[in-house]
């Protein structure tokens, strides 16, 4: 029986928002945390791969766990005030007391999309998985760029390559996290939208067939009389 990604729990953003980046810190730095951890490696290409796979996910979880407050750079990336797309729903999504950060409003809005829609729950989905693969990214190689510094003989072009990827990640991690505010706000914002008009083409069916029902009990009393 062929298994797939899915049958062991593993979405996109499991897949892209912590595996790959936990690979990728292995693949840069496995002699160092497998030093760290005093591990003996098995000589076995199945093992390895076994270990290299496991070691991704665990690792992975951990690089997605610490980049949860890289979130709080988007306001320096995109404040606020400036978002279009938060200030059109910001009055309209109801927040507990004291919860009104656009952070607070994204979570209440997802939820709101999860509900409504599966292919704008899929859209939504794809865009975090992208965004959380490179806030991970962003510490991979943020570490991997002190990593760099500390070495006495470390050559300049691996020190500038580090740089760049690090600038690089940081930047398309931000744009891809206001992405998928923007996106999150706008199907909420749709949804919204067209669910207070159903709720008002059933209001107005209900009214009519009241008064309908109405019309219909006086035309019987008046013909009984």
């Amino acid at each position: 029986m062929a298994y797939k990604p899915s049958d062991f729990f593993m979405g996109v953003i499991d897949f892209f928002g912590i595996l790959v980046p936990g690979a990728v810190l292995l693949f840069f730095h496995e002699d160092l945390i497998v030093n760290a951890l005093g591990l003996q490696l098995s000589l076995n290409q199945t093992s390895l791969w076994v270990m290299f796979l496991l070691g991704s996910y665990v690792l992975g979880h951990f690089l997605l766990g610490i980049g949860v407050p890289l979130n709080g750079l988007l306001r320096f990336y995109r404040a606020e005030n400036k978002d279009k797309f938060y200030k059109e729903v910001k009055e309209i999504i109801d927040l507990p007391p004291g919860r009104k950060k656009r952070t607070d409003a994204f979570y209440r809005a997802y939820s709101f999309v999860r509900l409504k829609s599966a292919s704008a729950l899929a859209e939504i989905e794809r865009q975090m998985a992208d965004y959380k693969l490179f806030r991970s990214l962003t510490l991979v190689f943020a570490l991997d760029l002190i990593l760099v510094l500390f070495r006495r003989d470390a050559p300049w072009p691996r020190l500038l390559f580090s740089g760049i990827l690090f600038i690089l990640a940081v930047l398309r991690f931000l744009f891809l996290l206001g992405w998928t505010y923007r996106i999150t706000f706008e199907y909420y914002a749709l949804l919204n939208s067209s669910y207070s008009y159903d709720l008002k083409e059933a209001a107005a069916e209900q009214i009519v067939g009241r008064e309908r029902r109405e019309r219909v009990s006086q035309l019987d009393s008046s013909g009984d009389a």
